[in-house]
């Protein structure tokens, strides 16, 4: 933008905030559906996420800082809280109330609006309208999802004021200060988006946070950061936690130095890897837990093991912090070493997952990973004499000219790694991405108009979880089906599902029957009993697999009552019958049966 385009916007932000000075600001964070996209039973058996809303906490801790009355609302604690005790509850006019109750008492001159995932976004979109509707004053909106999808998000939300991109820390206190000085004409506020007569304007100048104002504690005091993991999950090990315990998430880094193509995380903190001090990040996690009773974080990291992460762990452990924690996003397995994985490991670490993607060298280099196959299996090798560490993987199908041999190639790199557990999705290219572009540009995707449309699903309201509930209603000859794809061709990506359905069953679920180390029986126990009875319904494999490890913990009551599930999914499902012929899975089931009469514990 030149000079006049300086002034246009200065005037028009002017405009827009015209109450001024600003000093309070209200910071909501949206639920994460809309009500009709609401699973009521996922809600309630806590399948939904119930991360603490991280960023505007860091946010409202610098506005703190900077001299403003600062509230917080997180509308999907509110929801998911609320639902524990009302089964019937009217989610939509819940939000709706207690957004208005948090306006009307707090009286914001601003309200700040954040989105961090792309399914939220129609909720998300609802909640500026009410806000504005409610308040009358100004609306910001930030987060990932607006800054992955400015434009369109603009476009289709008139009710939005201005966008603060990337991280907010310092462009957001830009903003402030300039509407609140009426004789500033410089100073326009960087990293920021509008949209006026149908153009929409955007600031691309970074406004990256120094070192001090990366290492602030979030205002864990505007929420109830103590309850948050008795109503949804936080993080993907909580099976492996004692009951009641307290979680939450902690940040030590910001930013990748990997360039994965499919992924936004370089887009929006930029390039390479910013870290906060050690004693912040300690004190913090000291903090939570003394005032607020935590006993398990997890890292918000995508780069965990970037800087010193043996200090930070040996930090906790000089401090004699008594804490559990995991690594849910996935760390870097070319990064991992023996000091690492062995501070980890004393520090409390229960959990981890590397980001392998592909045992393909050549799908490795077109994704651009920060890591190659003797890697991978060097970090596993590190990892396998760690027995208290519940060792997983991302793994992905899917991606352009990606053959069906170059997928049985990643099949076989996870026989070869043996980890606890491969977590298998299939690539949903996230706008912003270079692999998003690429495809754009081959023809392999359509661009959609609405950002509603452009989804990265996961968990209970997941993409794969919703394509399993559909296939469950066809009837298909699976091993007929598998049997004629071409392993040198690209697979369609209608015969994704069918690919990821046999490699799930063969990294996974065959494994179970083979495992027979005392504590990885327990946590392969708990983790499919988690899987059974909270992440699925009428499961028939997760439900077998359970029994199995019922089995060799000898709780013969429990097996008895999972093999009644399994007979019950079995009954009324053609799709689970004939999986289970496709896997050999009856004679198994048999085998199961006879033993829970006998007692006899399952080798």
């Amino acid at each position: 933008m030149n000079t006049s385009d300086y002034e246009f916007i200065s005037s028009e932000l002017r405009r827009r905030f015209s109450h001024v000075p600003i000093r309070k600001i209200l910071l909501v964070n949206p639920p994460a559906l809309t009500a009709s996209e609401f699973d009521v039973a996922a809600a309630r058996k806590r399948r939904y996420s119930a991360f603490m809303p991280y960023g505007p906490l860091v946010l409202a801790t610098e506005l703190r800082n900077a001299d403003f009355e600062v509230s917080v609302l997180d509308l999907n604690f509110k929801v998911l809280n609320e639902i524990q005790c009302d089964e019937h509850l009217d989610i939509a006019a819940a939000w709706q109330y207690d957004l208005y109750q948090a306006i009307t008492s707090f009286n914001p001159d601003v309200i700040g609006v954040t989105c961090m995932f792309t399914m939220t976004h129609g909720v998300f979109a609802e909640v500026v309208r009410k806000a504005k509707e409610f308040a009358k004053v100004p609306i910001i909106i930030g987060g990932v999802h607006v800054t992955n999808d400015t434009e369109r998000i603009l476009r289709g939300l008139d009710s939005a004021d201005v966008a603060v991109t990337h991280e907010g820390d310092v462009s957001l206190r830009e903003l402030l200060a300039f509407l609140n000085n009426p004789e500033d004409t410089q100073n326009l506020p960087r990293q920021i988006a509008l949209l006026i007569n149908d153009t929409v304007w955007t600031d691309t100048r970074r406004a990256l946070p120094s070192a001090d104002e990366l290492s602030v504690i979030p205002a864990y005091d505007l929420i109830d950061a103590e309850n948050y993991s008795t109503v949804g999950s936080v993080g993907s090990f909580n099976s492996l936690l004692p009951p009641g315990a307290r979680v939450a998430s902690v940040l030590s880094n910001r930013g990748c130095r990997a360039q994965c193509n499919f992924c936004s995380v370089r887009f929006f903190n930029g390039p390479g890897v910013r870290s906060r001090s050690i004693t912040s990040v300690v004190d913090e996690i000291e903090r939570l837990h003394c005032d607020y009773g935590i006993g398990h974080i997890m890292w918000l990291d995508d780069d965990l093991f970037y800087g010193d992460p043996a200090g930070l762990f040996n930090e906790i452990v000089r401090r004699n912090i008594q804490i559990t924690w995991d690594a849910s996003n996935g760390v870097i397995a070319a990064a991992m070493t023996s000091e690492i994985i062995a501070a980890a490991s004393e520090s409390g670490c229960i959990g981890l997952v590397f980001g392998f993607e592909s045992g393909s060298s050549q799908m490795l280099r077109e994704m651009k990973k920060p890591g190659t196959v003797s890697q991978y299996r060097r970090a596993a090798e590190l990892i396998h004499p760690y027995s208290n560490i519940f060792s997983r993987a991302f793994l992905m199908l899917g991606f352009p000219h990606e053959t069906l041999g170059m997928m049985m190639e990643t099949m076989q790199l996870a026989f070869d790694l043996d980890l606890d557990w491969y977590n298998i999705t299939i690539l949903q290219p996230l706008p912003s991405t270079p692999i998003y572009k690429s495809m754009l540009e081959e023809g392999l995707l359509e661009d959609q108009v609405n950002p509603s449309e452009v989804r990265f699903q996961v968990g209970p309201f997941g993409k794969q979880t919703q394509t399993e509930k559909r296939e469950r209603e066809q009837v298909r000859r699976f091993m007929d089906e598998f049997a004629s794809l071409d392993s040198n061709a690209v697979p369609s990506r209608d015969k994704l599902n069918l690919i990821w359905f046999y490699m799930n069953y063969k990294v996974n679920y065959e494994r179970v029957s083979r495992v027979m180390h005392p504590i990885k029986i327990r946590m392969l126990q708990r983790f499919l009993r988690d899987i059974a009875d909270r992440v699925t319904e009428k499961h028939a494999l997760a439900e077998l697999s359970a029994a199995i490890m019922e089995a060799k913990a000898g709780e013969w009551s429990e097996v008895a009552r999972r093999l009644v599930a399994v007979d019950d999914a079995l009954a009324g499902s053609s799709y689970w019958r004939d999986k289970f012929e496709a896997f050999n899975l009856f004679p198994q089931l048999v085998s199961l049966k006879e033993a829970v009469v006998t007692n006899r514990k399952i080798a």
